[in-house]
Formats: C-alpha cells, structure tokens, sequence
C-alpha cells in the first residue's frame, strides 16, 4: 500500500516553494479514464509517480484497516521500492494536460508513458513501476 500526500498538500508545497526546488506534473489520458501526478524535488519526500483509474474490469485488492480513506482506485511508485496500491482521499482524475498515446512526462527520476491503452510509470533510479490500464493493474 503506498500512502501518499494529498494533493492539496502538494499544489500547496508548489506555491510555497522556489518553483524550481519542487516540481510537479499532471496529466490524464485523452479518454479521461487515467490520471497522473509526478512530483520531485525539494519537499516532495523522495518523489513520485501516481495514476488514478475511473473505470478498470480488474479486482481491486482488499481495503487494509491501515487505510481508513479510498484504497485501491490507483498505484503509486516512490523511492521506496516496487510499486503499491493507492490509500488516499483525493484523485489524480481529470488533472492537468491531455497526453496523446506515446507521449511522455518525466519529472526527477519518475518517466511515464501513454501506451495507448495503457500508462506505464517507472521510478528510472530503481527500475520499480507499474502498468495501469482497463484490464490491468501490474506492479513491477
């Protein structure tokens, strides 16, 4: 499970820091169905990459008791190793700029990719990451 900031706190962290001590890019699938925020840099814990899903025919995984807000819905890699669901109480969902299929963002270390059916997001320093789409959600 990754716990992650909410967004506010980091559009927050945007405002409040040198814009070039902290960066954070947003963007979602021209269907709208993915969402995404890379952040890094100072104050961004590390960084990271997360995408949101609206709707997806896989399982979600069981909600832990250690979550008592939405789980599931999104996966996240930061600088902590492989990839893990989503616990938060906000979304990347409709956020940001349209990303045309094989388009890229790279922020710091984190790189993700519109397959065209698919968002592919790798933390480029550890190889983790995963692969998010309607039919699946694969952390690596």
């Amino acid at each position: 499970m990754k716990r992650l900031l909410p967004l506010a706190i980091v559009v927050f962290a945007l405002s409040a820091t040198p814009a070039s001590a902290f960066q954070l890019k947003l963007f979602h699938t021209p269907d709208g169905n993915i969402g995404c925020a890379l952040s890094a840099g100072k104050g961004s814990f590390g960084g990271s990459a997360r995408c949101d899903i609206a709707e997806h025919d896989w399982k979600s995984p069981k909600k832990p008791a250690s979550c008592d807000v939405d789980y599931g819905g999104g996966l996240a890699v930061d600088s902590d190793g492989r990839a893990g669901f989503v616990c938060a109480g906000d979304t990347t969902l409709h956020q940001g700029r349209k990303l045309p299929a094989g388009g890229s963002v790279s922020v710091g270390a984190y790189r993700c990719v519109n397959l065209g059916t698919a968002v592919r997001c790798v933390n480029r320093d550890t190889g983790h990451g995963f692969k998010l789409s309607r039919s699946v959600a694969k952390r690596f």
